[in-house]
């Protein structure tokens, strides 16, 4: 997408957090936690005016506060 807070698989097999605004990753952070065909993880974002915090499982695995969180198109 042009604009968004979300969750990508990365080519280093690990889900990332990523900030994403007018087409460029304003922040990305490797969670370190593994992508898999057969185990299913339960993810969560929550959007905040000026920050983003990423959970997996229940457990914050990134919190990105860049500018553009709060500029994002609702």
């Amino acid at each position: 997408p042009t604009d968004g807070v979300y969750f990508a698989a990365s080519t280093t097999q690990n889900w990332r957090a990523i900030v994403h605004k007018n087409g460029v990753d304003q922040a990305y952070i490797d969670t370190n936690i593994s992508t898999s065909t057969t185990s299913f993880q339960k993810m969560r974002i929550e959007v905040a005016s000026s920050s983003a915090i990423f959970l997996i499982n229940g457990n914050v695995v990134a919190n990105i506060a860049p500018r553009p969180v709060r500029q994002l198109r609702r």
